[in-house]
């Protein structure tokens, strides 16, 4: 195996499967040789385990990271393209007569839907301006 960080190769072992699925399906008694093999065979595996496990580790992190990132450069990029909106190109007489029709039914001040209804002066200053100095707006308020 290669690590892409640094280009230096490591040591995985070699497992000879076809080998050890013999050996279990036999009668294998190992010699004491075979036994010392057979340990070194199993200290392998479990640093190449090791090794896996801190690379997985590594490689979740990386991508959390990436994830994240990417988000945020969603979230950004969706602003940018808000200002590209039409609506911001409006000239402030024609969103102050957008703004009354939507609020030429009569309401009082009590009413829970005034809140509803005056929305679109919590969305940017340049609206709540226009909708403050817009008279038609506030010429239907009942007390």
């Amino acid at each position: 195996m290669v690590c892409q960080e640094c280009s230096a190769s490591s040591r995985l072992y070699t497992y000879n499967l076809p080998d050890i699925q013999n050996r279990l399906r036999n009668d294998f008694n190992p010699s004491a040789s075979q036994l010392s093999e057979i340990k070194e065979m199993i200290r392998c595996a479990e640093d190449d385990l090791q090794a896996y496990r801190a690379e997985i580790l590594r490689l979740d992190y990386k991508v959390m990271l990436l994830s994240t990132k990417s988000d945020l450069l969603k979230k950004h990029t969706e602003k940018i393209r808000s200002l590209l909106s039409p609506v911001r190109r409006l000239p402030n007489e024609v969103l102050g007569h957008i703004f009354s029709y939507c609020c030429e039914t009569e309401f009082y001040v009590d009413d829970s839907s005034w809140r509803d209804r005056n929305a679109f002066l919590s969305v940017c200053s340049r609206w709540r301006e226009v909708g403050l100095t817009t008279p038609q707006i506030w010429s239907v308020i009942y007390l």
